[in-house]
């Protein structure tokens, strides 16, 4: 409604002016190569410090950047910054780290290209991050498991390359994580199965070789784990095959071996192990009546029998 949009945008009046995040928002916007659909044109500094009539009606308080295309305020400080899908091409700048108060970004279907800059693991605040369907390369910067408030990161659908850092398993709150359709590399690493609010968990599509952990199965939320197109070997974790907690395993085309010896959970809609080395017999249960709303079971292209 009008009075909570009013709220959301205006300080309070107690709070001291800051230009921390005017600068940054430029600074970004310089960063900014190509834009299109001229999205970023509110962001200027003559509509920040207009001083006409109906500007200082409208922002009495001189914080003209919270009403910029994409950008959302609370209490002054910018919040939230919504960028998806505008077609803008160019770098991230590194005073990205200059909106302290960020929790919501989101840059996804963009053409940003160069690495991530590793200043974002300033934003402390951050709880969404998605950067997804852009060109960034480099490595997935260490740096973001500081912000240690983070629930959902997509990186997805980029051309990020390097192995999964460690780190992220200090991430405690996070509970969404998508790294599918880059170029990765190396094991994934048992310390995410730390995560214990974790329960997504998307790896498709990147180059990742080694064996599924073992911990993985016995995560307390995870419901979702896929991992298709990968040089993933071994075999598909015991405690995976367990658990009854998931609701999708994509685990095809991969160097999978061995026996499957049960798919079950009354809320298993997805299991796919296409395109392994698994042998043996056909996992059991098969959909009805053990698993109701399973929709896809596809274990073809291995060496099952019966």
């Amino acid at each position: 409604d009008l009075l909570g949009t009013t709220l959301d945008h205006y300080p309070s009046p107690e709070l001291p002016a800051t230009t921390d995040d005017l600068q940054a928002l430029l600074s970004i916007k310089q960063s900014i190569s190509s834009d299109p659909r001229g999205t970023l044109s509110s962001w200027s500094l003559s509509a920040n410090n207009s001083s006409s009539s109906s500007s200082s009606s409208r922002d009495p308080f001189g914080y003209s950047f919270c009403y910029w295309n994409g950008v959302y305020c609370q209490d002054g400080r910018v919040s939230r910054l919504d960028l998806s899908g505008y077609d803008l091409n160019g770098g991230l700048s590194a005073s990205i780290s200059g909106l302290r108060f960020l929790t919501y970004l989101d840059l996804s279907r963009n053409s940003f290209r160069l690495s991530i800059p590793p200043e974002i693991g300033n934003l402390s605040r951050l709880s969404f991050l998605n950067l997804s369907f852009n060109a960034f390369t480099g490595p997935i910067p260490t740096s973001i498991s500081s912000c240690s408030g983070l629930s959902r990161l997509d990186l997805s659908h980029n051309l990020l390359q390097g192995s999964i850092p460690p780190h992220l398993s200090s991430l405690a709150s996070l509970e969404t994580i998508d790294l599918s359709f880059n170029e990765l590399s190396g094991t994934i690493p048992r310390a995410l199965s730390l995560c214990l609010n974790l329960g997504s968990i998307r790896l498709d599509g990147n180059g990742f070789i080694g064996a599924i952990p073992e911990e993985f199965g016995a995560m307390p939320k995870l419901s979702v784990f896929s991992a298709s197109s990968n040089r993933l070997s071994g075999g598909m974790p015991l405690s995976m095959q367990a658990s009854r907690a998931f609701v999708e395993i994509d685990l095809s085309d991969n160097d999978l071996s061995g026996p499957v010896a049960s798919i079950g959970g009354a809320s298993l809609r997805i299991f796919n192990i296409s395109a392994n080395g698994f042998s043996g017999l056909v996992p059991q249960p098969l959909p009805a009546p053990n698993c109701p709303d399973l929709i896809v079971m596809d274990v073809s292209r291995n060496g099952f029998s019966g």
